[in-house]
Formats: C-alpha cells, sequence, structure tokens
C-alpha cells in the first residue's frame, strides 16, 4: 500500500473536514511512501518513534500528534520529535477530535456501549458539532455497579464525584479533557458524566448541583477510537500493524 491510499481512506473514513480542530489532522510528517507496517498509539513521543523503528515499521497513527493551530520554533524536543521521524524516514498521521467523535469507532460511542443503553443520541457541541454521545439505561443501574463497569473496562482507578443519585438512568460521555461539559449534562438532567481529565471547578459544580462526575483518565478513554481504527486497517487492507501502550497513568 502506498502513503497517498491510506492518507485518502483514512480523511474520508474519520470524516477529517466536518469539525474545526486545534489538530493539524491527517500526514503530519512525510515519511516513506510505500508503507508495510503501521504502530499505533494515543498519543506521539519519541518513546513511540523509538518503537515504531525497533519494529521495522514507516508509519506512526495517534490520537494526539504533534501538529496544532499554535506554530511553534522547530527547537528543543519538537525538533527533536520531528527530527526522528525524518531521519528513519517514518510518516505521520493524527485525528484528534474525528476518533472522538466517530460514530461507529470513535472514543465516546466506544464507551457508552460499555454500558447496556438505549436511545443514544449526540452530546456536547463544539464549534457547531457534536462530539459526545448521551443515552439511557435499559433498567435503573445503582452507580456503584456502573463504577464497576468503569473500574474493569476502562481505568481501575476512576476519580469520581458521587454527589448525585445514588440510582442511574441515563449517562453522557465526551473522552479527555471535557470537564466543562458537565454544565451541558446537568443542563439536560443526565445522571452521570464522564469524562477523562477532572478539572478543579468541578468539585463544587458537582456538589451544589448534586451532579454525579467521572474522570476515567485522559489516556484510558482515548484508546477505543485507535484500537479500533487498527482493527478497521488490518481488515481493509491486510497490512501489520501493532498498538503501541506508552501506560500513560494521566
Amino acid at each position: 500500500m502506498n502513503r497517498d491510499i491510506l492518507e485518502k481512506f483514512l480523511n474520508n473514513y474519520l470524516n477529517v473536514y466536518s469539525i474545526a480542530d486545534k489538530s493539524v489532522n491527517g500526514l503530519q510528517v512525510e515519511g516513506s511512501f510505500k508503507i508495510k507496517k503501521i504502530v499505533l498509539s494515543v498519543s506521539y513521543s519519541i518513546s513511540v518513534a523509538q518503537e515504531t523503528i525497533k519494529n521495522g515499521a514507516d508509519t506512526i497513527i495517534v490520537h494526539h500528534g504533534i501538529l496544532w493551530n499554535e506554530v511553534e520554533p522547530i527547537t528543543s524536543v519538537f525538533k527533536k520529535r520531528i527530527e526522528i521521524l525524518i531521519k528513519n524516514n517514518v510518516n505521520l498521521f493524527a485525528y484528534h477530535l474525528p476518533l472522538d467523535l466517530h460514530p461507529k469507532i470513535g472514543n465516546n460511542v466506544s464507551i457508552i456501549k460499555l454500558f447496556n443503553v438505549y436511545k443514544i443520541k449526540p452530546f456536547g457541541f463544539y464549534k457547531g458539532k457534536a462530539i459526545g454521545f448521551k443515552a439511557k439505561l435499559l433498567h435503573k443501574t445503582p452507580l456503584t455497579k456502573v463504577i464497576e463497569t468503569i473500574k474493569e473496562k476502562i481505568n481501575p482507578k476512576p476519580f469520581v464525584l458521587d454527589f448525585g443519585k445514588k440510582e442511574i438512568e441515563s449517562l453522557a460521555v465526551i473522552s479527555g479533557r471535557a470537564s466543562s461539559f458537565l454544565v451541558d449534562a446537568i443542563k439536560e438532567k443526565i445522571d452521570l458524566y464522564i469524562t477523562g481529565e477532572p478539572a478543579e471547578e468541578v468539585f463544587e459544580l458537582s456538589r451544589d448541583l448534586n451532579m454525579n462526575f467521572i474522570a476515567a483518565g485522559h489516556y484510558k478513554t482515548e484508546v477505543f477510537g485507535i484500537k479500533n481504527l487498527q482493527k478497521i486497517l488490518e481488515k481493509k487492507f491486510k497490512i501489520q500493524t501493532l498498538f503501541f501502550d506508552t501506560e500513560n497513568p494521566l
């Protein structure tokens, strides 16, 4: 397979032009035209590049890349992160919000489907586009049971604010750094809001408004989309892939 075919497929499948994003989605650093092996990971780093080279791969696909809206001088660690790719002729692709909001393989739909839910609907609008999902639980479920599911399937040590209902009938999910959408969940009278990172202000907001909030880890809530994409690529292109787990605890 060549790089142009992969780029066209990824951009179309993930519908990269459907949402404004701080990330430069798509090919961020150009490497080998011929692609033989792909490494996928949540966030790009020098260790991810080293793992790629060690395993004889020529392409990296991540959720968090290195090119964002802000223009940076190519110095220091930023230079080193790019330099190792160019010297070893390795491609770097990154897909940020497109991997969060994708209705089939995205982080948010994958998380909400871990629970027994129905009436899955868009939730949490960013620049006019819904990036998360909300749903009803099939049966009223103890919050403690929902937490056990999170511990088992997402993160064994979630951050929990259990100021709301002890029996859950609805929940909403936006992965990563999305604590601010707690306000939307409260407005929509959702019983539990799940995201990745907690912000300082959510403690008092949750307590004042009797709301349940769970932060299950930025990294842990964003492994789903990239792993699902790995399966899609293996099936469609019959190409060798490897998921590199950086074991980020945050």
